[in-house]
This record gives C-alpha cells, sequence and structure tokens, in this order.
C-alpha cells in the first residue's frame, strides 16, 4: 500500500501501487486506488493523474461520491 499526501492542494492519493514521474508531475496508480479530498472520494482500480493541469482520468470500477452534496456517481471511466 502506498500513499501520497498533498498538503498544498489538500488531497491524498491511496493505491496498492504508484508511479510518480516528478518532470511530468504525472501520477499513475494501479490496483485499490482511491483520491480524497475534503468533499469528494474518488475509488477506481486504475488512476491517471496530472497534477499541473489537475486532471484525473480513472477506469476500472470508478465511484466519485460527493461528501457534501450525498450523491454518488458509477462508471468504468472518467
Amino acid at each position: 500500500d502506498v500513499i501520497i499526501d498533498n498538503l498544498n492542494k489538500n488531497y491524498s492519493i491511496y493505491s496498492d501501487q504508484i508511479t510518480y514521474f516528478i518532470d511530468d508531475q504525472l501520477v499513475l496508480t494501479n490496483g485499490n486506488s482511491k483520491i480524497y479530498d475534503d468533499e469528494i472520494k474518488i475509488k477506481a482500480n486504475n488512476f491517471k493523474y496530472n497534477n499541473l493541469k489537475n486532471i484525473i482520468y480513472a477506469n476500472d470500477d470508478v465511484i466519485i461520491d460527493n461528501l457534501n452534496k450525498n450523491y454518488s456517481i458509477y462508471s468504468d471511466q472518467i
């Protein structure tokens, strides 16, 4: 299990495996992956997160939970 905590942007990433490309500010996760902040929790088997553009690609059993508004979205990928 691997955890990345970004205190500047106030989010955490959890996964079985994480690869971080420093120059590109790109995070790839593989297996049982989760991204959390104060409002949103995203679960998927795999993520590609571009920290510079603040864009998340998730695939394989994706669940997005909005903790403040009490709703969930289910998808194969986002």
